[in-house]
């Protein structure tokens, strides 16, 4: 049964529910990039950072040799994307920078050292590594950064434009399920880079009620009373120990979809490690994207007579490689205009041509019907060798326009024999009559037939040996005289 087409109503239905939605279109999305050979370590940090990006972001973005900078850029601004984080490795170490599209700035880190995710959950005991959390944006903390230089500065808004803003009053605890810590050293000015699963536990509660409340069925066989589980010494992990601690207790003020966490009802938060992590050291800020004036540069000091000459190298720059598109798209506006008009002259030549031709002269197909000269060498061939004329129309030729070829009149025939007699020889006669000719390449039909030769006269040839039998053959052909065009 063939399948039912969608009407016009269905499909624009489709359409609208493809679209996203104002308040996700206009949430920061990002492209993860890599330039160049950076290596199988830097390319798996490249793909876990996708994964920290989430769902804001191209995961299965595919990068081919050829592709450039600019290919990115000129597809970010349909596809929403605000940022791009680019990866790159040089002779000292790797390089991270972070991009706003479309106009910059640019920001240029050092990866001092890094650690990828795989590493850091097989070092936990119990990962939360559940695909879920990734469905939503994670929560941006920022830790010591202050606002006194420019550069500070500057890096704080990049980072915080990178991730969705917060509305308070109408946040779903629900939906909070990660953290991204980027804690700057007040001393040596870098950036630790850390990721977290967050997760919210009930506080007050020992070990052996949580497994009773998550659904376990605890072991009783070593007890003898149910008072002797519940009365079970009191030895807390590590992280149950951080639950007493007062900073770490909240009043939930929503419901979650977690075991024992009520609304009003104090909770613990725990924070699980996900990975990767970052050592980041800031080493340039750059107007544009990656070509712009150096704004920051912490090991290159200028001076401002230094920093005026090299605006001004720059423009000029600018200006030049704008004059030099400007005149090639000039040359290509040129080219196309000449390349009409040869095309237009080409069409009024062949016009001219029919036009000198009266077009009756041509058929549909544009072929010129000619009449083909008669040939009576057949009619003769046929009254010597039958002894009649042969029909009317049998031999004729038909008007028809060939279709290719052309054919080969048959070969004459070998000449008369010649006997001796005495001193002289003696002419014997006719020869054999030549085979027909055959039609080539399509042609309607061979040549004619050759005739007989003729036996040369006597004193033509000088006289022969005794003893020797003469065997004087010739066979002449020639091409049919009236081929068709």
């Amino acid at each position: 049964m063939a399948r039912k087409r969608k009407g016009r109503a269905a499909k624009n239905a489709k359409a609208k529910a493809a679209q996203e939605p104002d308040e996700l279109s206009r949430a920061p999305h990002t492209f993860v990039i890599k330039r160049g050979v950076v290596g199988r370590s830097v390319n798996h940090l490249m793909l876990d950072t996708r994964k920290v990006m989430e769902p804001f972001t191209a995961s299965d973005l595919k990068i081919g040799k050829n592709n450039v900078l600019k290919d990115f850029v000129s597809v970010a601004g349909p596809l929403h994307v605000s940022h791009m984080i680019s990866f790159s490795r040089s002779e000292a170490s790797p390089n991270l920078r972070i991009m706003r599209l479309p106009r910059g700035p640019t920001l240029t880190f050092r990866i001092e050292n890094f650690s990828l995710m795989r590493d850091v959950v097989s070092s936990l005991k119990k990962a939360q590594n559940h695909p879920k959390q990734y469905d939503h944006p994670p929560l941006l903390v920022l830790n010591n950064f202050t606002t006194e230089q420019m550069q500070d500065r500057l890096t704080t808004t990049m980072l915080q434009s990178m991730f969705p803003s917060i509305n308070v009053t109408k946040v779903k605890l629900n939906q909070v399920r990660r953290c991204v810590l980027f804690n700057q050293d007040p001393e040596s000015g870098k950036i630790q880079f850390r990721h977290y699963n967050v997760k919210a536990v009930p506080h007050g509660i020992s070990k052996v009620i949580k497994k009773i409340i998550r659904g376990r069925i605890p072991d009783m066989s070593r007890h003898q009373d149910i008072s002797d589980f519940m009365e079970q010494g009191d030895n807390m992990s590590e992280s149950e120990a951080e639950d007493n601690d007062p900073e770490n207790k909240i009043a939930l003020p929503q419901a979650i979809s977690s075991r024992g966490n009520a609304p009003n009802q104090t909770s613990a938060i725990r924070l699980t490690e996900l990975g990767p992590r970052m050592s980041l050291d800031l080493i340039k800020i750059e107007d544009g994207i990656c070509d712009g004036e150096i704004l920051y540069h912490k090991y290159i000091q200028k001076s401002e007579d230094e920093v005026k000459d090299q605006r001004r190298d720059r423009i000029l720059r600018q200006t030049k490689k704008r004059d030099a598109r400007m005149e090639q798209e000039k040359n290509v506006e040129r080219k196309r205009q000449e390349k009409e008009e040869h095309k237009e002259e080409c069409r009024r030549g062949i016009k001219r041509k029919f036009q000198d031709t009266p077009r009756e002269d041509y058929d549909a197909d544009g072929y010129r019907d000619e009449e083909m000269p008669s040939d009576d060498d057949d009619e003769a061939w046929y009254e010597e060798e039958v002894g009649e004329k042969p029909e009317a129309g049998t031999l004729g030729r038909r008007n028809i326009r060939p279709r290719g070829g052309f054919g080969v009149r048959g070969g004459r025939g070998g000449r008369g024999g010649f006997r001796n007699q005495g001193d002289r020889r003696e002419n014997t006669g006719r020869g054999y009559p030549g085979a027909r000719g055959r039609g080539f390449h399509g042609a309607p039909r061979g040549g004619s037939r050759g005739r007989g030769g003729r036996g040369r006269p006597p004193g033509d040839r000088p006289p022969m040996d005794e003893g020797r039998k003469p065997s004087y053959k010739a066979v002449a052909f020639r091409k049919k005289s009236s081929f068709r065009r």
